[in-house]
């Protein structure tokens, strides 16, 4: 079976902190969307590994500062939530995780 993986930048010095949020089906998806996407953030140039993949536990980051992309795989539960509420899902700013709604919660 397929993880799915999340992808988005981060930004510490602006509120939100997580900005063009993507779920994807597989983390080859996250990869291709991840370098297609990456160097619209940054003004210089973004040179990444020919082999780039996402650990089993940890995440892939490029990034300069306080600002960086990152391509994730989502855990279990946030797999489970996502297949549930699709875009309802909501995402938790501090810990940077998926949520159910509020209506889903128990």
């Amino acid at each position: 079976m397929k993880k799915m993986a999340m992808t988005y930048f981060y930004d510490i010095m602006r509120p939100p902190q997580m900005f063009d949020i993507n779920i994807h089906e597989s983390g080859t998806k996250a990869i291709a969307f991840f370098k297609e996407n990456c160097q619209k953030y940054f003004h210089q140039p973004v040179q990444l590994r020919a082999n780039l993949s996402i650990p089993t536990v940890g995440q892939v980051t490029i990034g300069v500062g306080l600002r960086q992309m990152v391509a994730r795989f989502l855990t279990e539960e946030e797999a489970e939530i996502y297949k549930v509420y699709g875009e309802k899902s909501l995402i938790n700013f501090k810990t940077m995780e998926l949520e159910a709604p509020e209506e889903g919660k128990q």
